[in-house]
């Protein structure tokens, strides 16, 4: 008999492994779909208790026993108030409809192993400081001592009889087996809060990477595109699908290919770089772009990818070009003036209007010799008459 108490036992233990499986599957819906996956996992689970009554070991005609205990404790410390609420429900029915002399404490033996698991999962397991299988340990102990005292409300002498009998496989592989699949749960419950932590962290640092006020882009050793981000895109009216894989010169004017065959070898080199190119947009269109790079290397100090910041740089260039423009016209207006003014300072000097003024001297002088020579003649007619 205690033989095949044993191997009724086992058995129920092994079936306790498809609670791993539930919790996978659970996993696969979407995170939107939080309080259907909580609904689904209370549906798996019990399911997985009607099977596991069904596969209970008789005692004695209408006492039974089988691992519900264990399935529906770390149901509640692991999977919460819902998925054990159902449990719990379908377990009294189930155990209601089989009836029987055991039924009283079945159905008490499914309440406290609810409520020691809440209470365990609400206010002791997040406090106590000792390893995470000894707490689960200590709850599955508490769990089937009480267990054993619920056995007290079968009548006198059968209690006892009852007690002496599972006594042992209860308080050695009923913890035991809490342990094992408790912390199976628990581990892969870490694993997946770390993959949904990775992903959320992955998601923001897109939102950032994507949503940065500076274009960013990453190539190979090759000079191959591995990553640009929305700025980038935006900058230059590619779609990603359009740049990922393609060689960096070939968004480079043509003046300014050779200069980054040449330049890149040295980036590598030195793993830093401070560059100007012209590059072209989707359109044809001339873009300016200032470049800040950095090598990021290997634990064995290989070449990974370049991480390079880029700034679109274009209306600064325009607007040098417009003042250098401006100021060659300047000059121009200033040389032309100057010019003016140099011919203007040459005719005063030395042409036309010079000799007209010395027309006007000579002229002035014949006048006044023509007065002098009248004066003289005046003077002398005088001095006739009055002879």
């Amino acid at each position: 008999m205690q033989q095949n108490l044993m191997t009724a036992f086992f058995n129920n233990v092994a079936i306790l492994l498809v609670l791993s499986v539930i919790l996978d599957v659970t996993y696969l819906l979407p995170d939107r779909y939080a309080r259907i996956k909580t609904v689904f996992s209370g549906l798996m689970i019990s399911i997985v208790c009607i099977v596991v009554m069904n596969l209970a070991f008789t005692l004695q005609p209408g006492i039974v026993y089988d691992t519900r205990s264990i399935l529906i404790s770390v149901t509640a410390l692991i999977f919460g108030v819902l998925p054990t609420a159902m449990t719990v429900v379908t377990a009294i029915v189930f155990r209601l409809s089989v009836g029987g002399a055991g039924a009283l404490p079945g159905i008490a033996v499914i309440l406290t192993s609810a409520l020691i698991g809440l209470a365990w999962r609400r206010w002791v397991f997040p406090k106590l400081k000792v390893w995470r299988w000894l707490k689960i340990y200590i709850m599955s102990v508490v769990v089937h001592l009480t267990m054993l005292l619920c056995m007290l409300l079968l009548p006198y002498p059968n209690s006892l009889t009852v007690i002496r009998a599972i006594s042992l496989p209860v308080m050695v592989i009923y913890p035991t087996a809490s342990v094992l699949l408790g912390l199976l749960l628990l581990r892969q419950q870490q694993y997946r809060d770390i993959q949904v932590q990775l992903k959320q962290s992955e998601e923001r640092f897109r939102s950032l990477f994507d949503k940065a006020p500076l274009g960013y882009q990453s190539l190979d050793a090759e000079g191959r595109f591995l990553e640009v981000n929305q700025q980038w895109l935006d900058t230059l009216g590619y779609t990603r699908e359009e740049v990922i894989g393609r060689q960096f010169e070939e968004f480079l004017y043509p003046e300014d290919r050779e200069s980054f065959l040449r330049r890149f070898p040295q980036f590598k080199a030195q793993g830093h770089i401070h560059s100007e190119f012209q590059m072209i947009g989707k359109h044809s269109q001339p873009v300016f772009i200032a470049f800040e790079g950095k090598i990021s290397y290997g634990a064995n100090g290989q070449f990974l990818q370049t991480h390079c910041i880029l700034q679109d740089i274009t209306k600064q260039k325009l607007g040098e070009e417009e003042l250098r423009a401006s100021e060659a016209k300047r000059l121009h207006r200033k040389r032309a003036v100057r010019g003016m003014r140099d011919q203007r300072s040459g005719a005063i000097c030395g042409g036309e209007p010079r000799d007209y003024r010395d027309h006007r001297i000579q002229s002035g002088s014949a006048a006044a010799n023509d007065r002098d020579g009248h004066y003289r003649a005046g003077i002398a007619a005088r001095r006739a008459s009055e002879l």
